[in-house]
């Protein structure tokens, strides 16, 4: 908003080769109220003031006998552009008075100079000039604030798109997980009953046979034998796929699958299991695919004769510790950077949001932590509702 204020304190450059004139128009102006009024009778250093100045209005006579004013206004022209050229021309010539609009000038006034009408000029240029001062920061101020939105609207979506992946890399988790189970189910219930009915069909056959019918009798006994390993196979693999005692919860099979480390690694553990309630299934499933690969590589790399294990709930999520006392390994070697196993690991955290940190030196040991966030307990009741 352009008030008078502004209006009498912009700067005015007067140029004139003629004192007197210059005198009467500098004590003019400032009897009219303007602050900021300055002089010269040097065609040649207008360019220079205003470089240095930025006046708001130059008072400019176009008749000077070293550098006339239309050069003046050249080389003004060359300093603003295509900007706002802000001069009032003063001329006794009414012929020049076109040619100096042409040229870049906003107004001009006839000499002799009449004082009211000299003032209301200048009066009009400094307000248009200053309006159009105000037009262009308010240009600029609207175009920030535009590229602002577009940035914003810009991380917005990288946000949206973000967290749409991670949607879906949970949700093909949670597929995953679900369809391991499924099989696991089959597996287990239509292999293993099929091959218990192969049993009680082989043991029927043995009871009629002669007991006289050795080689018949040895075979069967033999693909019993084959029937009971399958069996077998089919536990661990079905147990493998989903452990059914995810089902009572995550510390009780994480203290299941300790167990069965140890009876096959022979390496002791030590457990603490702080929490015992049960959490949803996509963070005990996760954490607990964790555990078991953390088990693998001490099993395969450590050389570990103990393992500490902690399970434990912290504020708003759920965190795992397990730390051997084996070989240990540099963390700078760059082949760990595409192990499998370990990106794997870092995925299914990252997934639910969650995080898994891993600290060793050579002949120090390893230790893994892990912690995935839990569902607040509305999203808990939602979750066992469905």
């Amino acid at each position: 908003m352009i008030n008078s204020a502004d209006i009498l304190n912009a700067g005015i450059l007067v140029v004139d080769d003629n004192k007197t004139d210059v005198s009467l128009i500098e004590r003019m102006l400032r009897s009219a109220g303007y602050t900021s009024v300055e002089s010269t009778t040097d065609p040649k250093r207008v360019c220079e003031l205003y470089r240095e100045h930025r006046y708001g209005l130059i008072l400019l006579d176009l008749q000077m006998p070293c550098m006339d004013g239309f050069q003046v206004m050249e080389g003004l022209k060359e300093i603003e552009g295509n900007g706002y050229l802000p001069v009032l021309v003063t001329t006794a010539e009414p012929g020049h008075k076109l040619h100096a609009l042409k040229t870049g000038a906003k107004d001009f006034v006839s000499k002799p100079l009449d004082m009211a009408e000299l003032l209301a000029r200048v009066h009009n240029i400094l307000e248009v000039r200053l309006l159009h001062i105000e037009a262009k920061n308010s240009s600029r101020v609207l175009a920030e604030a535009v590229k602002e939105l577009e940035a914003s609207r810009e991380v917005i979506r990288l946000k949206s798109l973000k967290e749409r992946q991670k949607s879906e890399r949970e949700l093909a988790l949670h597929v995953r997980e679900e369809e391991r189970a499924r099989i696991s189910r089959e597996v287990h219930d239509e292999l293993g009953q099929s091959l218990t009915a192969v049993k009680m069909d082989l043991a029927w056959l043995a009871g009629r046979l002669p007991q006289r019918n050795t080689e018949m009798l040895t075979r069967i006994r033999s693909t019993g034998q084959l029937a009971d390993s399958i069996i077998q196979s089919i536990r661990r693999i079905s147990t493998e796929l989903r452990p059914a005692i995810l089902d009572l919860g995550l510390a009780a099979a994480v203290e299941w699958q300790v167990q069965e480390f140890h009876a096959r690694s022979g390496i002791q553990c030590k457990v603490r299991l702080l929490i015992r309630e049960v959490v949803t299934s996509n963070a005990s499933t996760a954490l607990f695919r964790i555990f078991q690969e953390t088990l693998t590589n001490v099993a395969r790399h450590a050389s570990a004769t103990r393992v500490e294990v902690v399970l434990q709930k912290e504020r708003n999520r759920l965190a795992l510790l397990v730390r051997d006392n084996g070989l240990g390994f540099d963390q700078a070697d760059p082949a760990l950077s595409k192990s499998l196993g370990l990106l794997g690991m870092r995925e299914r955290a990252a997934v639910l949001g969650g995080e898994v940190n891993i600290s060793s030196a050579p002949g120090k040991g390893t230790t893994v932590t892990a912690w995935i966030p839990l569902l607040s307990p509305e999203e808990s009741i939602a979750v066992a509702n469905t």
